[in-house]
């Protein structure tokens, strides 16, 4: 469920990001982060530019690509990135302390599929470190 829709003062004249907040009441990211990701995406369709914000699930759990390039679709350029719990141990370590912390973009190209990008933050993703 949208928690909260809210204008941020972007510091430019006549300028105006929407940041919708989605909290996802303790479960899966999926559906918080489709609400997001749509009421983001109509907010910059109209405003020019928004933040979407998801907070209280348990993992996003998969690939950020879809989500980026689905916005990319509709002409938008699009950065996702979330915080994952420790799962890496830095050299010399046997206890995790660095998460895969996975990033993706994407931007609209004309008369062509869009350009996304997604990657871990690590040598390997979270599905890679847990499969092993």
């Amino acid at each position: 469920r949208i928690s909260d829709l809210h204008a941020i003062d972007a510091r430019a004249p006549d300028s105006l990001v929407i940041c919708a907040q989605v909290d996802g009441g303790g479960g899966l990211a999926f559906g918080p982060l489709r609400d997001a990701v749509d009421a983001a995406a109509a907010a910059a369709e109209t405003h020019g530019a928004a933040v979407g914000i998801i907070s209280n699930t348990r993992s996003v759990s998969g690939r950020l690509a879809p989500w980026v390039e689905r916005l990319a679709e509709r002409g938008l350029v699009a950065v996702l990135a979330c915080n994952t719990p420790a799962y890496l141990a830095v050299e010399g370590s046997a206890e995790p302390c660095l998460g895969t912390n996975p990033i993706a973009w994407a931007c609209p190209r004309r008369d062509a599929p869009p350009v996304v990008v997604d990657l871990a933050l690590a040598a390997s993703s979270r599905a890679a470190i847990e499969g092993a």
